[in-house]
């Protein structure tokens, strides 16, 4: 029998594309994911397949009735009844390394922009739309008119920069350093 992974990736059309993408590539699995294979389910109803540096669901829908040690102790809850939600975004791994050669042990690592990612096709469908009413031309605007919003916007951008830092390993820390794929401007702290 297929499992619950391969049946919604077959399912689904961007998970066939996925698919078909990850017949000719493979990725390693973040060294920081803990997601459960009722999440896993889940991505695969929203998303079409599990992305493969994902680290964590950094945002869920619906009340938070449970609390983050009965959700660390039990990763095998079912994640649409025990009132946690289904997930709205993930946390994803700053680094996607695909495997160029199993046998030499051969990787190709590329910075991934995107540290959360929405998952949920209505929450998406919702900022599309506000993007499309011109709401970020908007927000622009506001910033350019208002230096204290301005500043806030560039500190909200350090810790992001940061919080994307602290993510990594430090042997990935230490392979962006040496190839120069890191910013001075960047905090690494």
């Amino acid at each position: 029998a297929a499992s619950p992974t391969k049946a919604a990736e077959a399912e689904h059309s961007s998970g066939r594309r996925w698919k078909n993408k990850r017949k000719r590539q493979s990725f390693l699995p973040s060294p920081t994911r803990q997601i459960s294979i009722e999440e896993e389910t889940a991505l695969l109803d929203q998303l079409g397949y599990v992305p493969p540096n994902i680290c964590t669901i950094s945002a869920r829908s619906g009340s938070v009735d449970i609390s983050a040690d009965e959700i660390e102790t039990n990763l095998a809850i079912d994640t649409s009844s025990k009132g946690i939600g289904r997930p709205i975004a993930i946390q994803s791994y700053p680094l996607l390394v695909q495997i160029v050669n199993k046998e030499k042990n051969k990787h190709n690592q590329t910075p991934f922009p995107t540290l959360y990612w929405l998952t949920c096709p209505h929450v998406s469908r919702a900022i599309s739309e506000i993007e499309r009413n011109g709401y970020v031309r908007k927000f622009q605007s506001r910033l350019e008119d208002d230096p204290s919003l301005a500043k806030k916007w560039w500190q909200c951008h350090e810790e992001y920069a940061s919080e994307r830092w602290a993510l990594l390993s430090e042997s990935d820390r230490e392979w962006l350093l040496s190839t120069n794929q890191y910013s001075d401007e960047e905090d690494n702290s």
